[in-house]
């Protein structure tokens, strides 16, 4: 069994998640880099509702956002292709969760962009 399928491209529900999340992805980039860009400058990168802002670092550590989304979204898109031949809900599963993931990302960075501009 090859690890990608080649009638793993054709199916619609696979090619729908896939741009989806690809192209959630590329807004939360977008939104960030017009927000951040690669300054340098210190910023609070995360907030704690008990301690208040406890994670501080150069603004372009945004990004480890979407890299970790992208990541995720690679191994779960060769998980799916492998698992399609044979667990096919399975393979629609992983990608709908990797979906759901992405979107989760790009609003958590929508919250950071919030929280930084009050």
């Amino acid at each position: 069994m090859n690890i990608i399928n080649k009638n793993f491209y054709q199916d619609k529900f696979v090619r729908l998640l896939l741009t989806a999340s690809g192209v959630v992805a590329v807004i939360q980039i977008i939104l960030l880099a017009r927000r951040f860009g690669w300054s340098g400058e210190n910023i609070s990168l995360h907030y704690n509702i008990y301690l208040g802002p406890d994670w501080f670092g150069p603004s372009y550590f945004v990004y480890f956002y979407p890299a970790v989304g992208l990541a995720v979204l690679l191994i779960n898109f060769l998980l799916s292709s492998y698992l399609w031949a044979g667990y096919r809900w399975l393979s629609y599963l992983v990608l709908f969760f990797s979906f759901c993931f992405v979107v989760f990302l790009l609003l958590s960075s929508l919250a950071l962009i919030y929280y930084l501009s009050l």
